[in-house]
């Protein structure tokens, strides 16, 4: 994995700073690896039945790495833990922010069948904390 991120630090000028490249590379692996214990934290969470926790550790995914491939993941546990809790709008958002940042990936078609199989249809609530997750302010020139 540190191999592949040195690559990624190398090719990608998004991911270089005025660091060393072994602080770089330590930070990008630090950074991947609490998105992945984040992930593995909320799935514990969800099954034993700690759904706010749960909501909590994927919002952490969410927040940190909008891009992160295990953001679609998280937003699928969400929408089926908002309709457990019967927080239909936060359902919807996260289907719609499914739809739009991953629009044909699994985790997407996981989550709109379970938003459909409650009678309910994606629709982003802007207000939504998942949707300004993924809201990127406009700069002025």
């Amino acid at each position: 994995m540190l191999v592949r991120l040195a690559v990624l630090a190398l090719l990608n000028p998004a991911f270089a700073s005025m660091g060393s490249p072994e602080t770089d590379i330590a930070q990008l692996a630090e950074k991947a690896g609490c998105t992945e214990r984040d992930m593995e934290v909320g799935r514990y969470y969800i099954s034993h039945s700690n759904l706010t926790a749960a909501i909590g550790r994927f919002g952490l995914v969410i927040k940190q790495c909008p891009t992160n491939s295990n953001v679609e993941e998280a937003l699928a546990h969400l929408t089926k833990i908002y309709l457990a809790i019967g927080i239909y709008s936060e359902a919807q958002t996260a289907v719609a922010v499914l739809e739009h940042e991953f629009p044909s990936g699994h985790w997407t078609i996981v989550a709109e069948d379970a938003l459909r199989a409650a009678g309910l249809e994606p629709s982003e609530n802007e207000k939504s904390w998942i949707s300004r997750a993924f809201k990127y302010p406009i700069q002025k020139l």
